[in-house]
Formats: structure tokens, C-alpha cells, sequence
């Protein structure tokens, strides 16, 4: 089965047996993360949630976030119509949340113990309040100094988002760079040369 079979093969499974709501489109294009192991992560915007499945089993093995979070998120902690879901190299794991039911955008960092559903750690970072009604990223740049960098999405109307990106320093609050630009942006990406 290849990789775009097995994700819509997920989308179908969490449909059916989670959700009962059609949400393909955002567990396509939002976020989808394969291991090793045979297992995937998967984005639902719609749903507020990530959820962890079993590629061959096709069984959900956790749900964080939404209204089946099995994790004990706090109503701060919890996310909303999120983008960029990504785990990092140390194991965290990295969500712009679009907070749409919130007054303000944010990029969230919290490491979770997968075994006993527990959160291990929690933080936010929202440098400059923006809201985003759509798309937006936040990737770890670095560790020491913790470096991330937020793409701030899109946000439509005569209160178009002009800020594009912002690089910060979360342990100092520190903004190092920022660019801003009248268009809305899906993700942000820093290459090395």
C-alpha cells in the first residue's frame, strides 16, 4: 500500500470509527507523519485533534486533544483548528494552533508520555498576538537557545495578516527576525546553506 493509500485509508478508519464527520481534505493537506514503526500521526483540524494510529492495524492508539482527548488537556491547553503538527528530534511535539475559539495565535510545545497518556510538559508561544484564522506552521530551529520559528497563516478581510514569520529566542523572548508581507502564508521553512 503506498503512503497516499495508507493516509486516506486513516482518513476513512478515523472517520468511521471516531469522528463520524467527513474531514478528508484537512487530514490530507493539513498534516500526516509516518514512523518506522508502522504508525501515523494525523492532524484533523476540523476536529481539534492528533491522533495516533496503527498502520496496520488500522486501530486508533490515542487521541490528543478534541472532544475524546485522552490525555487530561486543560481547556488553555487545548488546541483549535491547529496546522503543522510535527514531532521534533527530541520527541516534542510542535502545533501552530489557529485558536480560532481564542482570541490569539500560537504556536505549542508539550511532550507527552504515549504509554501512560499523560502530558509530561506544556508550552505556548505567542510573541506578538496574531491571530490566524488559517494555515500557519512552527518548526524548532534549535535547542540551546530554544529557537522556533512561526509562519502566522493567513487571515483574510480588510485585517489582512501582514506579518509573514517570526523567528524567537522562547527562552528569552527574544523575536531575532521577523518579515512581514500582505499575504497569508501556509508554511515557513528555514534551510540551511
Amino acid at each position: 500500500m503506498s503512503m497516499c493509500e495508507s493516509i486516506l485509508t486513516i482518513a476513512l478508519v478515523c472517520t468511521v470509527k471516531y469522528l463520524h464527520y467527513c474531514d478528508y481534505y484537512y487530514t490530507l493537506g493539513n498534516d500526516s507523519q509516518s514512523t518506522p514503526k508502522l504508525i501515523a500521526y494525523c492532524s484533523f483540524r476540523h476536529f481539534n485533534a492528533i491522533i495516533e494510529i496503527n498502520r496496520t492495524t488500522g486501530e486508533i492508539e490515542w487521541v490528543l486533544g478534541g472532544n475524546k482527548d485522552e490525555f487530561g488537556l486543560t481547556e488553555e491547553q487545548k488546541f483549535s483548528h491547529q496546522h503543522s503538527a510535527n514531532f521534533a528530534e527530541d520527541g516534542s511535539l510542535l502545533i501552530f494552533d489557529n485558536a480560532n475559539q481564542k482570541g490569539y495565535s500560537r504556536a505549542i510545545e508539550m511532550s507527552i508520555d504515549e504509554e501512560t497518556k499523560t502530558l509530561v510538559s506544556y508550552a505556548e508561544y505567542a510573541p506578538d498576538l496574531q491571530k490566524s484564522l488559517w494555515m500557519g506552521s512552527a518548526y524548532k530551529l534549535s535547542e540551546a537557545p530554544k529557537i522556533i520559528l512561526i509562519g502566522w497563516g493567513g487571515r483574510g478581510g480588510a485585517e489582512r495578516n501582514t506579518l509573514l514569520f517570526s523567528e524567537v529566542n522562547v527562552e528569552t523572548s527574544e523575536v531575532i527576525f521577523e518579515a512581514s508581507c500582505n499575504v497569508d502564508n501556509y508554511r515557513v521553512y528555514k534551510f540551511k546553506d
